[in-house]
């Protein structure tokens, strides 16, 4: 059976656009379960909020608090700064992206991007236990990865598809972002409420792995 090159083109072109959104997005959730509900009653306009707290506590039907994966005590600014760390090396990696593409190969550029990109998002609980300057670091070392991506996908798309097509070709790629936003930010929902592989750990893992 024939199957056109393209299409195959097509389909990992759209597979590697929703790795790369759904490891993305899918830490904003996952970080609520990582840190210490603790951080976020550190201010005192909070007293009322933790007295009222500590009554439900004495409810004749307590809540069960699960707590699942280790925790760590990073402030509003800090997480801030792992949410934001990935667009830091983003940024510097797209004109180069372009570049390389011509030279090496669009095919390379990105296949090579996707895959290291998903490595080191499969270190991050690592890199979460030894600090999260660590953790920081290799979100930006994955954005750079992260960068090389679309200049690539964009070349290939140029010099890959044909004209009639080419529309169709790049909208069923760029489609893996919004599916990648939507999967990547239910299943790691799931995944962290969950007692499997400890919690939160197992989203890196799950789409480290992909």
């Amino acid at each position: 059976v024939y199957f056109p090159k393209r299409c195959i083109f097509m389909i990992l072109g759209f597979f590697g656009t929703f790795l790369l959104y759904a490891t993305r997005v899918n830490l904003s959730v996952a970080i609520v379960a990582m840190v210490n509900d603790s951080k976020h009653l550190e201010f005192d306009t909070f007293n009322n909020s933790v007295k009222c707290c500590n009554q439900l506590r004495n409810d004749t039907h307590p809540t069960k608090n699960v707590q699942k994966g280790k925790k760590y005590n990073w402030d509003s600014k800090i997480q801030g700064l792992i949410l934001s760390s990935v667009y830091y090396g983003f940024f510097f990696t797209q004109l180069p992206g372009g570049i390389l593409s011509e030279r090496i190969g669009a095919k390379w550029i990105y296949g090579s991007g996707v895959l290291i990109s998903n490595v080191l998002y499969l270190l991050l609980p690592f890199a979460a236990s030894l600090g999260y300057e660590v953790f920081i670091a290799i979100r930006i070392i994955e954005g750079f990865a992260e960068g090389l991506t679309f200049p690539a996908i964009n070349f290939a798309i140029s010099n890959w598809s044909p004209k009639s097509e080419r529309s169709r070709i790049s909208s069923i790629i760029f489609l893996g972002i919004p599916f990648g936003m939507i999967i990547g930010m239910t299943v790691s929902g799931v995944l962290c409420s969950m007692e499997f592989l400890d919690g939160w750990p197992s989203t890196f893992y799950l789409f480290g792995e992909i």
